[in-house]
């Protein structure tokens, strides 16, 4: 799924472009890049605390992209998936149990979903990134590997998956307008000390935090809370709120490290050639699947 390389500054200032009209500056922020393990107090020119750099979750963790509640389930590990999960601490951190608050009806249609998850019968009950559509926040965090870059007045966020892209401004402004609804919700962000908090509304309700299942509607609302701690270390803090889904607000925690310094992206062609989907529609047998 992945074909010719290309290099992420160029993927993203063709994004940006496209996405804020060219208000934001072509030049790249300097930088001030610590070495020592102490407090992160680096800032970008425009006096942001500096988040920027490629970021991802501690390798092996990607497993909670399959389900967040329980990161090495058997169905996608078959007979590993207990000893899988000696290994991983939980991202849910509340509730206590890592478990999500759903509304009664909310968990059985779960259930269902998990069901079916790895060899679903009809298309619904696919994990809506099987057909390349954007996972959003929390997902994008720990999933593939995402690139920050902050610009005056704004932070981009992109991610190796399909490239999809966030421009978050800083500067007060409000939410779109409720009818307008999309894949990677609508963020507005600003500083509470060294940390970015961000608000994002205006989710469409289709995509799902992992490939089990777990999913919202759209009145879902996440606000993210990113603190650069260290040089090598990224805390990424999320609440997430959904009245018709879940019964209360719940959180998760993932701390996140820096990717290898020569490492670039890889364009992500995720509609080519896209085997995944026809993996998850046919089921593990090849043949029972979603038709």
């Amino acid at each position: 799924m992945r074909t010719s390389r290309a290099y992420v500054g160029i993927v993203v200032m063709l994004l940006v472009t496209t996405a804020v009209l060219t208000f934001l500056p072509a030049t790249v922020v300097a930088q001030s890049r610590a070495q020592s393990p102490g407090p992160w107090l680096a800032k970008t020119r425009d006096g942001q605390p500096d988040l920027q750099g490629i970021w991802r979750i501690t390798p092996g963790l990607t497993v909670y992209s399959y389900d967040i509640q329980d990161p090495a389930p058997d169905v996608a590990y078959p007979g590993r998936g207990e000893a899988f999960k000696k290994t991983f601490k939980p991202l849910i951190v509340d509730p206590a149990d890592g478990k999500i608050p759903y509304q009664p009806w909310a968990r059985e249609k779960r259930q269902q979903l998990y069901q079916a998850a790895f060899a679903p019968k009809h298309l619904q009950e696919m994990d809506p990134q099987a057909f390349c559509v954007p996972g959003g926040p929390p997902r994008m965090a720990y999933q593939f590997p995402f690139q920050i870059f902050q610009y005056p007045g704004h932070v981009v966020m992109v991610s190796e998956f399909a490239h999809v892209y966030r421009v978050i401004p800083l500067d007060g402004r409000p939410h779109l307008p409720n009818e307008i609804m999309l894949f990677m919700g609508d963020s507005r962000g600003r500083w509470e000390g060294n940390t970015l908090v961000v608000e994002v509304k205006n989710n469409n309700g289709r995509n799902w935090l992992d490939v089990a299942g777990d999913f919202h509607s759209d009145q879902y609302t996440v606000v993210e809370r990113w603190t650069r701690v260290t040089s090598d270390s990224l805390v990424y803090e999320v609440t997430i709120q959904d009245p018709i889904v879940y019964t209360r607000p719940w959180k998760m925690r993932i701390d996140l490290i820096p990717q290898e310094s020569d490492y670039e992206f890889i364009e992500h062609a995720c509609h080519e050639g896209n085997i995944n989907f026809d993996f998850t529609r046919l089921g593990r047998d090849g043949k029972t699947g979603a038709k």
